[in-house]
């Protein structure tokens, strides 16, 4: 996929052809379905979209931008097993797929507290100094056991450098979404370095267990124009995050 950048959107935000975008709704209800599966389709379509295609990076691609260390360690095919007690256990599978990288759960954490243990009682984003105080931490373990309906933050395994011109989109794995957990992690934008901070939430009514060096999330990666700013350019708060877990800042 050919993702925009910044000056791109806000080419289009400001002038007509933001509008025929915002229309393409109408292109799906007045043409027939039917229309769309012929080949001669594509090239009309593609006119839309300034002549760009649409897809992921598949892996042949991604192993090309890793050259440039931007995954760390990296291996270059999946791995469906553990190592647990002395012995190779299966688990969520890590390392590269067709068009992403499924990265691994680290080994520190921080478990938010119970209401009532918490140094603090309400949670305001605005007001995000005394974070800490809603966290124990756990560090250098083998695995983390979470209470029902309990919340706490992870680090990914891998170091991530991105290029200038490269956003990843993060998503759960499919396994560990069938279970009711809840991974997380927002976009990783353009030139943002350091190890991912992982949220995670157990939705279920039992305690669960997850085991360092398992896969945990899927980071799809998107190659596009080089924007006007970069997520370095702009200083951001969590870039150069390290191998702990970053609460809100």
């Amino acid at each position: 996929m050919s993702i925009k950048n910044d000056r791109w959107i806000t080419q289009q935000s400001t002038g007509p052809r933001f509008n025929y975008y915002y229309q393409e709704k109408l292109i799906h209800e007045y043409l027939p379905l039917e229309w769309f599966k012929f080949e001669d389709v594509k090239e009309p379509l593609r006119a839309l979209t300034n002549g760009q295609s649409y897809m992921a990076d598949p892996d042949t691609r991604i192993i090309k931008m890793t050259n440039g260390d931007m995954v760390t360690p990296f291996v270059d095919h999946s791995v469906k097993e553990i190592l647990r007690n002395g012995q190779f256990v299966k688990a969520p599978s890590h390392g590269l797929s067709s068009y992403g990288y499924d990265i691994r759960l680290g080994r520190n954490f921080k478990v938010m507290n119970g209401y009532r243990t918490a140094k603090h009682a309400v949670i305001d984003p605005t007001e995000l100094e005394n974070m800490e105080g809603f966290f124990t931490n756990l560090n250098d373990v083998d695995a983390i056991e979470m209470a029902p309906h309990s919340f706490a933050l992870g680090v990914a395994m891998e170091r991530l450098v991105m290029p200038h011109n490269v956003s990843g989109i993060c998503m759960a794995k499919s396994t560990l979404a069938r279970i009711g957990c809840v991974a997380m992690v927002t976009p990783v934008e353009a030139h943002w370095s350091g190890y991912l901070t992982i949220e995670l939430k157990n939705e279920t009514d039992h305690p669960m267990r997850l085991h360092a060096g398992m896969g945990i999330m899927q980071v799809v990666f998107f190659m596009g124009e080089d924007c006007d700013t970069t997520y370095a350019d702009r200083g951001g708060k969590y870039q150069d995050q390290p191998a702990m877990p970053v609460v809100a800042r």
